[in-house]
């Protein structure tokens, strides 16, 4: 039977060349709404301008857009992947219209760029609009999914008030996980990626004790996004597992910094690691003294 509803709406914004990721939005949203909102008298809408506007003439089709569907929106996720969209006359592009329109109604904003971003005029923007906030990184359909899940769940938590237990910057791959056959030389790989960006973690691996398999450590949450997806595909290999919790802000800046527990080593991650020190102290001992 009807019943009254809180409604709140998540605007999707992103160029043409992200329709799967647009999707993938609104069946995280779709989720969402049957794990919390179902039970909480909630809904999330996803909000599309193909979906959600209308024709109109009069105006340009982003002022349209703006004053018909983003006007009365939430929240806005936006996403980038290889193109940074059409220029309006007061932005960039469309896309970009949105996010500044959004930041002027001091609205959250939850931003993506593919990792790749093959265009340098993205690569520009990137840089420009990093500098106003906190970016978020992915490589693909299972880790954008992972963590537009997460994140709209922690913007939910601040909007509605709704539980954020599912909300944890990382979760553990479980045993029944599928497990993918890793070359020890994509294993090196993964494992230089941890040492060239986490001086604490790294230092760690390698001293590790023979006896443990496992060890926590500190490290900032805009660290942890570069090395994300070297984790994840040693995890995914059964190699190692972790998990990461919320631990404080520093003062400086107030950039989250995270507490991560790595465990399950397995006896392959200390021997590729044993491999990388000695070859870099082979190196070292080639060089003359005046250039270690």
């Amino acid at each position: 039977m009807p019943k009254l509803v809180t409604l709140y709406k998540l605007f999707v914004a992103s160029p043409g060349d992200c329709r799967k990721e647009r999707q993938i939005v609104r069946d995280v949203v779709s989720d969402w709404n049957v794990a919390y909102g179902q039970a909480r008298d909630m809904y999330l809408e996803p909000v599309l301008w193909e979906t959600h506007a209308r024709p109109e003439m009069g105006s340009r089709p982003q002022e349209i857009i703006n004053r018909q569907i983003l006007s009365s929106c939430d929240a806005l996720i936006a996403v980038f992947r290889a193109r940074l969209g059409t220029p309006t006359v007061i932005a960039e592009s469309g896309t970009a219209e949105e996010i500044h329109l959004f930041q002027q109604a001091h609205k959250p904003v939850l931003l993506y760029f593919h990792s790749s971003l093959p265009s340098d005029e993205l690569k520009r923007f990137r840089t420009t609009i990093s500098k106003e906030g906190l970016v978020w990184s992915y490589r693909g359909p299972w880790a954008f999914t992972r963590d537009v899940a997460r994140h709209i769940a922690l913007v939910m938590s601040e909007l509605a008030g709704t539980p954020n237990t599912q909300a944890t910057f990382a979760n553990e791959l479980d045993d029944s996980s599928p497990q993918v056959a890793v070359a020890g030389a994509d294993i090196a790989g993964m494992l230089l990626d941890l040492r060239d960006h986490t001086y604490f973690l790294w230092n760690e691996l390698e001293f590790l004790p023979p006896e443990n398999s496992e060890f926590t450590c500190e490290l900032r949450q805009s660290t942890f996004e570069i090395i994300r997806d070297s984790l994840d595909s040693l995890a995914l290999a059964g190699l190692l597992k972790f998990r990461t919790e919320y631990a404080y802000s520093t003062g400086v800046d107030s950039a989250p910094v995270l507490s991560i527990t790595v465990s399950a080593i397995a006896d392959e991650i200390r021997q590729v690691t044993s491999d990388i020190l000695r070859e870099h102290r082979l190196k070292a001992f080639e060089l003359p003294f005046w250039e270690q």
